[in-house]
């Protein structure tokens, strides 16, 4: 039996991958757990944390911040200016709280996009729309639209059943 790496794998030509996600101290959750799957499988990784919490939000308790979106346009802006993004080919993004928050990182994957395009290049973007869970919304509703916006641009989608 032969085990493909999974940069085989990925329709993208790069090892490098951006992503764009909740950061929790403990448990495993967001690029908390995407990170360290992905290095482990070989790939080159960049973690832009949409929130740090304390641990996942369905403990009784937690506490910590999130990242506005100016504040993820600027690490974004970082990024372009160390000229790293030109190697980045695939996106994922994940847990973002709020709809301005999803509209900036709705602009990195369209500018990524835009990007790889003119250099004749793939960028294979993973969308995880988390909205929420179980029959509610763990995200306000100006989130939805947003999100429905940016379906048509993903390459794939990983909605649970409730976000579909």
């Amino acid at each position: 039996m032969t085990i493909m790496p999974i940069s085989s794998s990925v329709p993208n030509d790069s090892d490098r991958v951006l992503t764009i996600a909740s950061h929790v101290v403990f448990g495993y959750v967001g690029n908390s757990v995407t990170t360290f799957v992905l290095q482990s499988l070989g790939l080159e990784v960049s973690a832009l944390n949409t929130v740090q919490f304390s641990n996942h939000t369905g403990y009784k308790q937690w506490t910590g911040y999130r990242t506005t979106s100016e504040q993820i346009s600027q690490l974004w802006d970082g990024l372009k200016q160390s000229e790293i993004v030109e190697e980045y080919g695939m996106l994922l993004t994940g847990y973002v709280p709020g709809a301005d928050g999803v509209v900036a990182v709705g602009k990195i994957g369209m500018e990524l996009k835009k990007l790889k395009r003119h250099q004749g290049r793939p960028l294979f973007w993973v969308l995880d729309p988390v909205m929420g869970d179980a029959g509610r919304l763990y995200v306000s509703e100006e989130v939805v639209p947003v999100y429905k916006s940016l379906v048509p641009h993903a390459d794939l989608i990983t909605p649970n059943q409730f976000e579909t």
